[in-house]
């Protein structure tokens, strides 16, 4: 879909440069203060564009028709990628000086910018506008972008970790489909029968090695009770208990060649394909099995380690502001009022279905029985949780030593508490 480019009245067009050029020329990128005292405000809202289902209701409601209705107009800045690439485009812009009045980012990026003092809180906005009521959001996704008593960003969508499993290989390894696995020992078990039985080269695939945050193994650390830092986030605690046990029952299975396919690609074509019985996904991506599956499967709760409390740490896209003019803000604003409110919630679940939750709690009853399809229940949502975020302006780089750590274990043999250990140690130091 082509983004809609508001026409300024007076100035030019921003346009963001690859990074590799130089800061001068990224210093005309974006978040110019061009906008006449007496005609609309424009702002620029940098976008992973390569997320149709992120930015296309973005599209969808922020249009000509909002901005005759509010007096605000906005520019979509493509980031030529993904939450990574949006994430390059800020930096570069930081190094310019010339910061986007807002980006749509994941959601667990919030801290990143929040430490480094670049996100701007939209408290004083919320409080001022009369027309927003705060208790139509749902209360556990307001606290995703709550730090420190202020409120740095709103998120557009959630998603949580589900299990999706092809019944067709679970019948032909013996498996009840109507009895999926619900702790890790049954998840072994069943994916163990699906390679020895032959139904299928592997039993379980499980995403690490292009999963920025860990998502899928924050989960499963979570529910076994476990924690990646300390109490006072000082240290990072990668010999958890629980993230031990995960990282040791997964080379178990790979030592045999039982699971396989780390990252997202290979996975689904493996799980497509009918290479792979069980799979832990996003719920944002069951209209695309739907799509893609040519075989009966199915959805269910993720397992948990023997003995823990499902933790759904939610994933999803959020809005940040860095434009610091009030002015702006005011626009910004704006903006995130529509894509947070019923008209953006509306359009996000159009997208994306039941397989998210929005920030606009009347929208989301309106999937309930989706959601319920997506083994989601109503009571889930009030315990929703924010992913974990590290400290600092590290935190991707901390992510990325614990995954390279654990895929030497399962590609290469390493001891699991010695590679553990090693990213601890790495990590340690990138904490503030």
């Amino acid at each position: 879909m082509t983004s809609y480019v508001s026409t300024r009245r007076r100035g030019h067009p921003g346009r963001w440069l690859a990074i590799a050029m130089t800061a001068a020329l990224m210093a005309t990128a974006c978040g110019t203060d061009d906008t006449p005292a007496d005609g609309p405000v424009t702002v620029n809202v940098l976008i992973p564009d390569s997320s149709s289902n992120i930015v296309d209701p973005a599209y969808k409601v922020l249009n000509p028709e909002f901005t005759k209705r509010t007096g605000t107009s906005v520019t979509f800045v493509k980031s030529g990628g993904d939450y990574g690439a949006v994430e390059e485009r800020i930096l570069a812009a930081r190094i310019a000086g010339n910061l986007p009045d807002a980006a749509i980012i994941s959601s667990a990026s919030i801290r990143t910018y929040v430490d480094a003092k670049l996100a701007q809180p939209f408290d004083s906005l919320m409080k001022a506008d009369t027309s927003y009521d705060p208790t139509t959001a749902e209360p556990s996704l307001l606290k995703f972008g709550a730090r420190d008593g202020k409120t740095y960003a709103l998120p557009l969508t959630a998603s949580w970790v589900v299990m999706y499993y092809n019944t067709e290989i679970f019948k032909k390894a013996g498996l009840n489909p109507d009895d999926p696995p619900e702790t890790l020992t049954e998840l072994g078990a069943a994916a163990r029968k699906i390679v020895d039985s032959g139904a299928a080269k592997h039993g379980l695939a499980f995403r690490l090695s292009d999963d920025p945050n860990m998502w899928r193994l924050q989960n499963v650390v979570a529910s076994g009770g476990g924690s990646l830092m300390n109490d006072d986030e000082s240290e990072p605690t990668f010999d958890d208990p629980a993230l031990l046990g995960l990282v040791r029952f997964l080379a178990d299975l790979a030592k045999d060649g039982v699971i396989a396919h780390y990252d997202a690609e290979s996975m689904s074509e493996a799980y497509y394909r009918g290479d792979v019985g069980i799979v832990y996904d996003a719920s944002s991506g069951a209209r695309t099995h739907a799509k893609s599956a040519n075989f009966d499967y199915r959805i269910a709760p993720y397992p948990i380690p023997d003995g823990g409390r499902r933790i759904l740490s939610a994933g999803g896209a959020s809005i940040v502001m860095f434009t610091d003019d009030p002015v702006r803000q005011q626009a910004v604003w704006e903006a995130v009022r529509e894509l947070v409110g019923p008209a953006g919630g509306a359009a996000y679940l159009e997208e994306q279905g039941g397989g998210v939750l929005v920030l606009d709690a009347a929208a989301n009853k309106s999937k309930a029985k989706e959601h319920a399809e997506l083994a989601l229940k109503p009571e889930d949502v009030a315990d929703f949780a924010p992913m974990v975020q590290f400290p600092g302006r590290s935190a991707q780089e901390i992510w990325t030593i614990l995954g390279e750590q654990i895929l030497a274990v399962l590609q290469s043999g390493k001891d699991p508490a010695t590679a553990l250990a090693d990213a601890e140690a790495a990590a340690k130091p990138l904490l503030p």
